[in-house]
């Protein structure tokens, strides 16, 4: 379910901002090995996710009076991936360890931190949408590189090496493209 959620906000995103063709294979990779990676290991081996109602929308602007809320059942972790940027107060790491202290870590442990990357991409993917000029696709761009360099990092490699070969390596986002825009006019004016 994950997996639809976060590659209806990535489709959204590409209607926003326009194609980025390494963004897109760099894209499949995730969804291809980092995402059954991290995500089927909470279902195996005798494990399994108890699927509890989280907030949907938790950051600090929006955890005590917002009633109006995207209310789901997830993974208890999902919840947590909003708070990792640090645009937001609860990304500091006492207000996660108080979260870890009464929503223990799933197994495999050693997984949550990629976990917490992974889920934090659909909170930025979807702020990437609704505010163009954050240069939050970027950002998604560069936390699937960095998940893909520790889970697949030969496929990776060669995603790379086809755009920088044929020069396609295009990572300039519509905002950066229209900041250029503005300095020119400047420019132009003076």
């Amino acid at each position: 379910m994950f997996g639809k959620i976060l590659g209806r906000a990535m489709d959204i995103d590409e209607e926003t901002h326009g194609e980025w063709e390494e963004f897109n294979a760099v894209r499949k990779l995730l969804f291809d090995f980092v995402i059954p990676r991290l995500l089927r290991p909470l279902q195996s081996e005798g494990r399994n996710i108890k699927p509890c109602l989280i907030h949907g929308d938790l950051w600090d602007e929006n955890c005590a009076d917002d009633m109006r809320t995207g209310s789901v059942y997830a993974h208890n972790e999902y919840e947590i991936g909003y708070w990792r940027p640090v645009r937001h107060r609860l990304s500091h790491g006492t207000y996660v360890r108080a979260y870890k202290k009464h929503f223990p870590i799933s197994e495999p442990e050693e997984d949550w931190d990629a976990r917490n990357l992974l889920y934090s991409m659909r909170w930025n993917i979807s702020l990437s949408v609704l505010v163009p000029i954050s240069g939050q696709r970027k950002v998604v761009f560069d936390d699937m590189k960095i998940l893909c360099r520790d889970i697949c990092p030969d496929e990776l490699a060669k995603v790379e090496a086809q755009f920088t070969v044929t020069g396609k390596n295009d990572s300039t986002d519509v905002a950066d493209e229209e900041e250029e825009e503005e300095e020119e006019e400047e420019e132009e004016e003076t």
